[in-house]
């Protein structure tokens, strides 16, 4: 097993031109854009999954069986297969979105402004919100207006750590302060 190394989220303002803010919101609005559009397929894929007949048989099935030759309970296979075959018919699974969203973006002017890995982190981060709403975690996720695709604000002020430390992962945040987007 791969040993895990510990992370940190550090923010920091840009210094941009008026052409990097131009160019910086047009690739934020993209992804929102492909972020609604793979959250709007999981949720028809989510409704149709939920209406098959071997999707509402499966939770009936008892959770774990009586192992013959040991004598102890153990995870019901057959329950676990049901379920996971019923994903992979409707194409609830992470890759399956990943495709959908790849198809938005050649489909239309959003490929001019993001990448394949823009496309697959934003459809992962689409899929994994819904993954949580349809196992009960939490509630159904929203889609994303205009003002709302960034992510939460770190309040700790890492920065000289954040620039010692090696950098994995670089995510790029639009800031309203003081009326003026950043």
């Amino acid at each position: 097993m791969r040993a895990k190394t510990p992370y940190f989220v550090a923010e920091f303002p840009l210094r941009t031109t008026a052409a990097d803010e131009i160019a910086l919101s047009r690739r934020l609005d993209a992804a929102r854009q492909v972020y609604n559009a793979a959250l709007g397929e999981s949720l028809r894929r989510l409704a149709l999954l939920r209406q098959s007949k071997d999707w509402q048989h499966a939770p009936k099935m008892p959770k774990t069986v009586l192992d013959e030759q040991s004598g102890k309970r153990i995870a019901n296979k057959e329950r676990s297969s049901l379920f996971r075959k019923t994903q992979e018919r409707f194409g609830f699974r992470s890759f399956s979105l990943q495709k959908f969203a790849e198809s938005c973006r050649d489909a239309c002017a959003v490929g001019e402004h993001l990448g394949s890995h823009d496309m697959q982190s934003t459809s992962r981060r689409a899929f994994q919100a819904l993954q949580q709403h349809a196992f009960g975690v939490c509630g159904r996720p929203r889609f994303k207006p205009a003002s709302r695709f960034h992510s939460p604000k770190d309040k700790r002020g890492w920065q000289r750590i954040a620039l010692e430390a090696r950098t994995k992962y670089v995510r790029i945040v639009r800031r309203t302060i003081r009326g003026r987007s950043r």
